[in-house]
């Protein structure tokens, strides 16, 4: 389709191609709902390209917004290939500014040979983990490369993002840091912690959480080597984790060996209603995610959850948690690698209660003055806009 010339682009037409959508969970599922619902809300055409999943059919968006739904590829790497045919022809016959690839991966293959059949200009999103699992100079790495080089410009989620592209012989000029958002509980329907205990049916005290897909890089492994001091000084110590995956049977046994067992709850997949309660249940959010194997956390949008509810965090250096936490201000970070260290981190706070009801607030507040969705999506809208008006060929 012909461009429009920069004076009408008031309007963008934006095709977006998520690989993961609600009611997919995670975070890039949550920033691609959320980069639909704001740019949506502020008059852009939004055409969503999705993979099919049960309980996906609903479309809770306002403006205009279209939801796409396709059977997907379960061969990894090439979910969204079926989709293939109908980007060219929507590309080909409808009218599209840019086209999005929420990665520079999967999504952004997608997006390169739209590009190269109907001249589409496109941005692609970045977190880590997607470029990462590829050695320099790999096959895999020069792909990653040329996707972002034939691109008008790649988002990436935090810093540490952006240094590792820029590792790979990215442009730095290329790049734009987009914090992701979130969306703050209403302090009144936010429960106190033993009431939040109450309705969880959880004993003990102190409470540690931890909130993700149960994968090796999250640290699971290492908060559990770290617990026996800790429940030696604490011997009501409850460590909760909410999330599945492949880990977990691996997690269960580590416990059982350590001997903490006893003080570990699996909680499983949660709604975001139950996740408030829980948030309000802890005292302290920890997740020291590491690099392992190419898998590396981008950011981390659970550390504002927890920040949300006003409690501090632990993470780990050396990943986008340096971006989530304001290390000695909302939380600490520490040496993913070492269970010695997150040991120190977690007993430094929960031994000094005022210093962690003070991270407590400083995160809270922070969240709050840097971390919504209206600000995080007017840096990609800028972005866009860019590419919108220089990027036809």
């Amino acid at each position: 389709m012909t461009p429009r010339p920069p004076e009408v682009l008031g309007e963008m037409r934006l095709l977006l191609l998520a690989g993961e959508f609600p009611p997919f969970k995670g975070g890039i599922a949550q920033v691609a709902s959320n980069l639909t619902r704001v740019l949506g809300d502020r008059g852009h055409r939004v055409t969503v390209v999705t993979p099919f999943m049960k309980g996906g059919n609903g479309q809770p968006f306002r403006g205009h917004v279209d939801i796409r739904r396709f059977p997907f590829c379960r061969v990894r790497g090439i979910r969204m290939l079926p989709t293939l045919p109908y980007v060219l022809r929507h590309a080909a016959t409808k009218p599209v500014d840019v086209c999005v690839a929420d990665r520079c991966t999967r999504t952004g293959v997608l997006a390169y040979m739209n590009r190269r059949v109907n001249g589409t200009p496109y941005v692609t999103f970045a977190y880590g983990t997607e470029f990462l699992r590829y050695a320099p100079g790999s096959l895999g790495d020069r792909w990653v490369c040329r996707i972002i080089r034939e691109s008008e410009g790649t988002i990436a989620i935090s810093s540490f993002t952006r240094s590792a592209l820029v590792e790979r012989g990215v442009s730095e000029a290329k790049i734009t840091v987009m914090s992701p958002g979130l969306d703050l509980p209403v302090p009144s329907a936010v429960l106190p912690a033993e009431a939040a205990r109450r309705r969880l049916g959880l004993a003990g005290d102190p409470v540690l959480l931890s909130v993700s897909r149960l994968v090796p890089h999250k640290g699971h492994d290492t908060v559990l080597r770290s617990l026996p001091p800790l429940v030696r000084r604490w011997p009501e110590l409850r460590y909760v984790i909410v999330g599945r995956g492949r880990h977990e049977a691996d997690l269960r046994r580590l416990a059982a060996q350590l001997g903490v067992a006893q003080h570990v709850h699996f909680a499983g997949f949660v709604d975001d209603d139950e996740l408030s309660v829980y948030c309000s249940a802890c005292d302290l959010f920890v997740m020291p995610s590491r690099e392992e194997q190419g898998s590396v956390e981008g950011f981390g949008i659970s550390f504002l959850e927890a920040a949300a509810h006003g409690r501090p965090a632990i993470g780990g250096r050396g990943t986008g948690a340096e971006d989530a936490i304001a290390d000695g201000v909302t939380g600490i970070l520490v040496d993913p690698y070492s269970a010695e260290a997150v040991t120190e981190g977690i007993a430094k706070l929960l031994g000094d209660e005022p210093l962690r009801k003070q991270m407590g607030v400083a995160a809270r507040a922070r969240v709050e003055s840097d971390f919504s969705w209206e600000r995080a999506v007017a840096t990609v809208e800028r972005v866009l806009m860019e590419a919108a008006t220089v990027g036809r060929p």
